[in-house]
């Protein structure tokens, strides 16, 4: 099975995508690995809308939305290709959402390094990335069982003090699945 990470990123919608797009790198390696995932239908893996989504009419997760714009088709289907939001620390910078949190570098260190081991998710520490505002990990961790035969990381950087990747990982065949948050 094939699963990509993505950031649940509000400039990947296509409001944001002007004729400067604040996140073109991001988009451009986000695009390329939805690709990767094949022609059919996806699971998605998303945070379900804030409270505040809720009040404003917003129904569905921001990684569903981001999903949709890129044209792709939902399913629950457990045996379709998955796409997981989730991103790291918004604290990087005082710049960052979250303001300035000297542990999320660390942090940060370590989601990265367990992306790109495909390995090492289910040490992580979800009370601490809850605390430094890092978002879906949880259905990172739901995969963390699986064997993944590939990895590449397309996109890892911190744009306005928030850590985001973009990678691609291939499962073998009997792998543990995650609950589609769609």
């Amino acid at each position: 099975m094939r699963v990509v990470i993505a950031p649940p990123a509000p400039a990947l919608l296509p409001d944001y995508a002007g004729r400067e797009d604040p996140v073109g790198p991001l988009r451009a390696a986000l695009k390329q690995a939805v690709a990767w995932l094949g022609d059919g239908p996806v699971r998605v893996v998303a945070q379900a809308p804030s409270e505040v989504d809720r009040s404003r009419g917003v129904q569905q997760s921001l990684g569903v939305r981001i999903a949709l714009s890129l044209g792709l088709t939902l399913t629950d289907d457990p045996s379709a290709p998955l796409l997981v939001f989730a991103s790291g620390s918004a604290m990087r910078t005082e710049k960052a959402p979250g303001f300035f949190d000297e542990r999320a570098a660390a942090f940060d260190a370590q989601v990265d390094a367990a992306i790109r081991a495909g390995k090492g998710l289910s040490d992580l520490d979800l009370a601490l990335g809850e605390q430094l505002w890092a978002h879906g990990l949880t259905g990172l961790v739901d995969i963390a069982g699986a064997e993944i035969d590939d990895v590449q990381v397309d996109y890892a950087d911190a744009p306005f003090g928030v850590a985001y990747w973009v990678a691609r990982w291939q499962l073998k065949a009997a792998s543990s699945q995650a609950d589609s948050g769609s």
